[in-house]
């Protein structure tokens, strides 16, 4: 019930804010004697953004990445020793439409207007089909299609947070190194490697995420 040029906003980027969450676990193990030394570790890291959208679309922001090292010296005689490295991190970004994109997500919430959003009376019952549920506590979901966003043009809100996004690195260094003294003031040492990278970048909408169509 609003009256005749009576003033009236929802802040709709709100919606889509939620409680991040980020989680960090490393361990390490080093030791040896006086034939071999070495040294372990690994570091697993996730971190889940504030978009909270789970039951609008599959679009995520969430960074995970998992990195381990290792370095092994042995020494199998005197003035000879091989030192073997290994360094692997694979990382995993999935984040949703943003920045300066007329499909963005937070770009269609920044100027939604609440006077344009509806939801369509698919039953004809004369009555918009409005889901018991709401969009962070303030915007009713859509039984099934609709505008519940206002978004004035390109897509609704809905529509891009079917949209997934995601980038994909992976790196994988690895060395050996032998070295052996030939005099006090005489050393030779030969190092061969290995140092390889893989990345993935995807875009996907789904056939069909035109949800609201």
């Amino acid at each position: 019930n609003i009256a005749p040029y009576e003033v009236f906003e929802r802040t709709f980027l709100k919606d889509y804010m939620g409680t991040g969450h980020i989680q960090t676990y490393s361990a390490s193990v080093t030791g040896g004697g006086e034939s071999v030394n070495y040294f372990v570790s690994g570091r697993f890291n996730r971190d889940d953004g504030p978009l909270a959208v789970q039951d609008v679309g599959p679009t995520r922001d969430i960074a995970r990445n998992i990195q381990g090292t290792a370095n092994i010296t042995v020494f199998p005689r005197e003035r000879l020793s091989f030192r073997f490295g290994m360094l692997y991190t694979d990382r995993v970004n999935t984040i949703p439409t943003n920045g300066n994109n007329i499909y963005g997500v937070y770009s269609l919430g920044m100027f939604g207007k609440p006077e344009e959003a509806y939801c369509d009376d698919v039953d004809g019952d004369g009555r918009q089909d409005v889901a018991s549920t709401y969009i962070g506590d303030t915007t009713p979901v859509c039984t099934t299609t609709g505008n519940a966003h206002g978004a004035r043009a390109f897509m609704t809100t809905r529509e891009s947070m079917q949209a997934e996004r995601q980038q994909d690195a992976e790196h994988f260094n690895g060395n050996i190194t032998a070295s052996y003294q030939a005099a006090d003031r005489l050393n030779f040492e030969a190092t061969f490697g290995l140092d390889v990278t893989n990345s993935q970048n995807f875009w996907f909408r789904a056939f069909g995420s035109d949800v609201d169509e």
